[in-house]
């Protein structure tokens, strides 16, 4: 089933009511507006809420590692703690949309590393902030069945930890 912007953004709205809201997966061609729906469905939230929540925006192709999401240890009184983003920091202690672009662009490692965080809204042991909404999105499934795009397919597992998308493009509505 496709949905259209204003579709996506009535259920999206109807999700972000919840006390911890599910995890949103955006499935479109390039170009159509995937991250430019993210920030006004952003600013529709505060009108609507009152309540800011800034865009934290992270490119899943563009993180070489698992640790570009969980953070850095360090070593301290002979403990091993975990210092993640200063972004994620600011998600757990306030609402913002944690914006994670080109996820099926993502290596397996670093796709891996977002599991505790769509399931339980946990990374590292670091819960996020019970406002904080998790927006994915990239170029596969139905819309990459002649392989035009260099992605990778979620496995069930990985599939089911988001609320997941398939949009089209509107003229009508752009």
């Amino acid at each position: 089933m496709y949905y259209n912007f204003e579709q996506l953004t009535k259920i999206a709205t109807i999700i972000c009511r919840k006390s911890e809201p599910d995890p949103i997966y955006l499935r479109a061609p390039h170009g159509i507006g995937k991250s430019w729906w993210v920030e006004q469905f952003a600013a529709l939230l505060e009108k609507e809420t009152g309540v800011h929540r800034s865009v934290i925006s992270w490119r899943a192709g563009q993180m070489p590692d698992a640790g570009d999401v969980v953070g850095l240890p360090a070593l301290g009184n002979g403990e091993t703690k975990w210092f993640p983003p200063e972004e994620f920091n600011r998600a757990c202690r306030e609402p913002c949309i944690i914006f994670l672009d080109e996820l099926d662009r993502g290596n397996q490692e670093v796709r891996q590393s977002f599991f505790q965080l769509g399931d339980s809204r946990v990374l590292k042991g670091k819960k996020l902030h019970s406002r904080t909404l998790i927006i994915g999105a990239g170029n596969g499934g139905i819309h990459n069945q002649a392989n035009d795009y260099q992605v990778s397919s979620m496995e069930p597992a990985e599939q089911s930890r988001w609320t997941v998308f398939d949009l089209e493009f509107s003229k009508t509505l752009w």
